[in-house]
């Protein structure tokens, strides 16, 4: 059971002294000793459910004795298995792991990391496993062994058969760290796992790096196609948090949420608190968008079902329950073609008329994710059949309709964009004017700027979508950065390259202007080679002559407000889109106009700004 530690960029005999060397011997009884449980350690890291914030289980870790020979278990498991006593240690590390976590079984998970080649190994087999999980009171459904990207996987056929008997001994697979070292796609489409874990290189900034954004959410596309679970590893900060949540992954795993620690300790943590995502349903929310009516039972007469579509021309379809657990689905073209065959008129139950038609159940607590991905899954034959939904005790509360299901997803997916801009995950224009609003009716003597980076259109023709959008986050961070310093402030992302953020009156401008000398000193990490060397994005005019487009820069528009009571955000946003406007027309890169006391306007503006143009070294 290997650790998570950070990966050495040598094998373990490096930290020998110079001159010094370790024979083979050395080497295996330096690892033998390793392999009994009494001496090895363990610790345990949560990993919780992204669509509650409930504890889901832990991920066992091994830690060595201190003052051994090896910096750490992943040189310690790399001598094993040059030694051929990979099988010895994993037993040792997976006793010891079982007999530390015993005392909080419940229904937890445990994930175990194991060695490929110990799935070949007969010392460590599935019927040893399932002997030491059920003598340390749980049952292998609730293990899942994670195969981390310490070994190569040579032959992924063999392997599958290897690791069969697990999977019918009732074992769950993982694939762990991937994305990173030996890890690829294989790995999914020929092992079919049942989790997968992306790596933490992945995971960490993924806030600012639009490119690792899209590899998560096509990840999580993929996996949720196949029946795969998806784990995020190595979640830091609070705003990678949110972009992994917003990516849809199923599991959630950091030193932010939690830190690897004892059985008694981590097994005990307590749930998150997750901010409500803007697609999560609660109960309530699914429960009203429900046909708790259209249901029958399978005692009543066909020709109930049939005066029924007749008099409710609406109705496409009715759900029959037998001792209230759905039995079927009667449609209204089915009740129609058995009409037609002139039974009608037979007082049979529907029971005997109902087809066994294949039912898709979701609980009412289910994400809208989860019941979106179960439409997806289906063949295309039920691709439009409706959902039951079911309370405790699997008691059916009604019927949900794709129609319903899509103008949901419709109507959440256009508030998100009113609230949060999907890029930056910062608070969109919809927020911005309600914290004005605010700060309006209070009377304070307050900034809104507007920023705009001149020629991005050109950046962004020039390099794709992909550049434009590391681009903008890397904006995005440097004005969190420079607002953090600012008491009061807010920031938003309009659109695009269009920012606001609102300020103490007078602090505005010198914002704007550190905002413009980063900018200036980071946007040649954004250009290519040759137009670093250029100076610029080498185009064409109107006339067709060569022309080089300087590099993108700052505008912005601020407005100055002293206390006037009664303004309104109108009057305030409007001016500020002047005062940017001029400032991407004009030579002066921040313009700034002023609305006094007495709600006068200061135009022309109070004061113009000239900041240094950056330029490519």
């Amino acid at each position: 059971m290997t650790s998570r530690p950070e990966r050495p960029r040598s094998l373990a005999w490096s930290t020998l002294p110079p001159g010094e060397s370790r024979r083979d011997a050395d080497v295996e009884a330096a690892v033998r000793a390793l392999c009994d449980p009494d001496v090895l350690l363990s610790a345990f890291q949560p990993v919780f459910r992204a669509s509650t914030g409930d504890l889901e289980g832990c991920e066992a870790l091994l830690r060595l004795p201190p003052n051994g020979p090896f910096r750490g278990p992943y040189d310690a498991f790399e001598a094993a298995l040059a030694t051929g006593l990979g099988a010895e240690l994993e037993a040792a590390a997976t006793l010891r792991t079982l007999r530390d976590a015993e005392p909080y079984t419940g229904g937890l998970r445990l994930f175990l990391n194991l060695l490929a080649p110990v799935f070949h190994d007969s010392r460590y087999d599935a019927a040893w496993l399932v002997d030491q999980v059920l003598a340390a009171g749980r049952i292998p459904s609730q293990v899942i062994l994670e195969i981390p990207e310490i070994s190569r996987i040579s032959d992924y056929v063999e392997f599958g058969r290897a690791i069969e008997p697990y999977r019918t001994a009732g074992f769950r697979i993982a694939i762990d760290d991937f994305g990173a070292g030996y890890t690829n796609l294989r790995m999914i489409t020929d092992l079919s796992p049942d989790f997968v874990k992306v790596d933490r290189v992945f995971v960490d900034g993924i806030s600012a790096h639009a490119r690792k954004r899209i590899l998560v959410e096509s990840v999580v596309a993929l996996c949720h196609r196949i029946n795969c679970g998806v784990i995020a590893e190595g979640i830091e900060k609070p705003e990678d948090l949110d972009a992994v949540l917003a990516a849809g992954v199923d599991f959630l795993q950091g030193y932010l949420l939690a830190r690897p620690a004892p059985a008694e300790e981590a097994f005990v943590v307590e749930d998150l608190a997750l901010k409500a995502h803007p697609y999560r349903l609660s109960a309530a929310d699914l429960r009203h968008l429900l046909d708790s009516s259209a249901t029958m039972d399978a005692s009543d007469p066909a020709s109930a079902a049939l005066q029924r579509f007749s008099a409710e021309p609406g109705l496409q379809d009715v759900l029959v329950l037998l001792k209230e657990r759905p039995i079927g689905l009667l449609t209204r073209q089915a009740a129609a073609a058995w009409l037609a065959t002139g039974a009608g008129t037979t007082s049979v139950s529907l029971a005997s008329v109902v087809e066994d038609t294949p039912l898709d159940e979701v609980p009412e607590t289910s994400s809208l994710e989860e019941v979106v991905d179960v439409v997806s899954r289906r063949p295309a034959a039920r691709r439009f059949a409706p959902i039951v939904v079911t309370g405790p005790g699997k008691v059916v509360r009604g019927l949900l309709r794709l129609d319903a299901l899509l103008e949901e997803v419709v109507r959440r997916h256009a508030e998100s964009f009113l609230h949060v801009n999907p890029l930056t995950r910062l608070p969109a224009r919809h927020e911005m004017e309600e914290v004005l609003a605010g700060r309006l009716r209070e009377g304070a003597s307050v900034e809104l700027a507007r920023v705009n980076l001149r020629r991005f259109r050109s950046f962004n023709d020039r390099y794709g979508f992909l550049r434009g959008d590391k681009l903008l986050t890397a904006v995005a961070g440097l004005l969190r950065e420079e607002l953090a310093r600012v008491p009061h402030s807010f920031l938003a992302h309009y659109d695009g390259d269009d920012f606001a953020f609102l300020a103490a009156a007078g602090s505005g401008e010198g914002v704007v202007r550190r905002l413009s000398d980063r900018l200036a000193a980071l946007v040649s990490e954004h250009y290519d080679p040759e137009d670093v060397a250029a100076g610029g994005i080498v185009g064409h005019d109107r006339q067709g002559a060569p022309v080089t487009i300087a590099p993108v820069e700052v505008a912005a528009g601020v407005v100055r407000v002293d206390g006037h009571d009664g303004l309104g955000v109108r009057d305030v946003t409007e001016l500020a889109q002047q005062a940017v406007e001029a400032a991407r027309k004009g030579p002066e890169k921040v313009v700034t106009y002023g609305i006094g006391a007495a709600g006068s306007r200061s135009l022309p503006p109070i004061t113009q700004v000239r900041l240094q143009r950056p330029r490519l070294p």
